[in-house]
């Protein structure tokens, strides 16, 4: 029978759990970070009061329990990409597909990107730089900026790619109203809402 929880899993269980435990990826080359990257062979499980940690090697796993932990664990991931959306169906709708299309990109963030999409972010520079007279492959910067978290950085602190993100989600968010709405037109039996 599982322990209950005397605090319903309340903030200062999570903390003190937090405070307890840590959990940490370890790279094939001994650098120990909070995010796992391509290079992470071990998870490592620490606990205050005991010195030697648990760790547990990927090499360890199966094909079959390997597939069931890509599956876990890309759903945790693309939970956890709308979970501060805060019942905004529209906005978790969002959140999650841009972190699906940045996933399909190559690229795993350890923090929210607050929704940015690598696609837009692609976009929005080539547009910028077309602006300028220069011609880039979409796909090139696609690439590019799924390869390298600093010029991901980079690129979205630029005033003028920033505002050409916002033109494309703008562009994007009316192109789903209108679908909504074209829906809603289609839908000819009554609402059934009864106030």
């Amino acid at each position: 029978m599982a322990k209950k929880n005397e605090t319903n899993g309340s903030a200062a269980a999570t903390e003190t759990k937090r405070a307890v435990s840590k959990s940490s990826y370890l790279s094939n080359d001994g650098t120990e970070s909070r995010s796992p990257d391509e290079n992470t062979v071990t998870l490592r499980f620490t606990f205050d009061g005991v010195a030697e940690p648990l760790d547990f090697n990927l090499e360890d796993i199966n094909d079959n329990i390997r597939h069931m932990a890509i599956c876990q664990g890309l759903n945790i991931k693309l939970q956890r990409s709308y979970n501060t959306a805060k019942g905004n169906v529209s906005q978790m709708i969002e959140d999650c597909e841009s972190t699906m299309d940045n996933l399909r990109n190559g690229v795993w963030t350890s923090e929210r990107e607050g929704g940015l999409r690598i696609g837009d972010l692609a976009e929005a520079v080539v547009s910028v730089l077309a602006s300028e007279g220069k011609t880039v492959e979409l796909e090139t910067v696609k690439a590019k900026l799924a390869a390298d978290e600093e010029t991901r950085a980079k690129a979205k602190a630029n005033p003028k790619v920033a505002a050409a993100v916002s033109a494309i989600v703008a562009r994007k968010a009316v192109e789903r109203a209108n679908a909504l709405g074209t829906a809603a037109q289609a839908h000819t039996t009554e609402s059934g809402l009864d106030f």
